[in-house]
């Protein structure tokens, strides 16, 4: 893929600073809003759920179809990223913010107990996005809005830096251009 080690800001660097407060900013922002938090909260503890139950529900071919494809991609994307994760450990928001003495108070989350680079919720949302979108054009709107407001919720709630979820998009692009992914998924 198109991500490396270099990609990845010096935690003590004035870039990773400037990703911090803006970071502070949208978490602060976000306590005043029940509505997103209340979607935001979903989108962290039901990703999967959220995508295959709540774009298409019902028995028919298509939503058995759509939930099928989304549960295939998960399968496949969520052990690559993990492993990526692994290997660059970046740390969350809320641990670089302590090098700054910059408060961040993140919202909880089942799924922020690993490093945060690449985002796993972009890169899981953007694939699913590409898919979906091509599978069922007529909803690729839809998609695109949804993986975009995944990847901020994630900096909303404090659990990822823009360059995480970025990190995630690219990666997302890469898996989508794939050779063996699109011929798996009929792109």
């Amino acid at each position: 893929t198109e991500l490396n080690q270099e990609q990845i800001p010096d935690p003590y660097s004035s870039a990773v600073q400037k990703e911090l407060q803006e970071i502070a900013h949208f978490s602060s922002q976000l306590i005043n809003t029940n509505d997103l938090l209340k979607r935001y909260r979903l989108y962290d503890r039901q990703l999967p759920d959220y995508f295959s139950g709540f774009t298409f529900t019902g028995d028919d071919d298509t939503s058995v179809r759509h939930r099928n494809i989304v549960k295939d991609i998960i399968d496949d994307v969520w052990p690559l990223v993990y492993k990526l994760k692994l290997h660059y450990r970046r740390p969350r928001p809320f641990q670089l913010a302590v090098l700054h003495d910059i408060k961040i108070y993140p919202m909880a989350s089942l799924t922020a107990q690993c490093p945060a680079y690449p985002s796993m919720h972009s890169t899981v949302a953007q694939v699913i996005s590409g898919v979906c979108g091509n599978k069922f054009p007529d909803a690729y709107k839809f998609y695109k809005e949804l993986s975009d407001d995944i990847g901020n919720s994630r900096m909303c709630m404090g659990l990822c830096l823009p360059s995480d979820v970025e990190a995630g998009k690219r990666l997302a692009d890469a898996i989508l251009n794939n050779k063996e992914f699109k011929l798996k998924y009929g792109l």
